[in-house]
């Protein structure tokens, strides 16, 4: 997939994590990457699936 100009779309993702600390820590880092974009956040496997429904990563 590319985006406009014809480089390569971020990867999109969904970050899961039963520990807060832990997961705001992983979208934050994930953040900083110019080829990741995090399009939602979880405490668990079934909200990620929800909000994968909802965000179409």
């Amino acid at each position: 997939m590319s985006g406009p100009g014809g480089e390569p779309a971020p990867l999109r993702v969904v970050v899961a994590d039963d520990q807060a600390t832990v997961r705001e820590g992983r979208v934050l880092m994930l953040g900083l990457l110019p080829d990741i974009e995090v399009v939602g956040a979880a405490a668990n496997g079934q909200e990620a699936i929800e909000g994968r429904r909802k965000s179409s990563p």
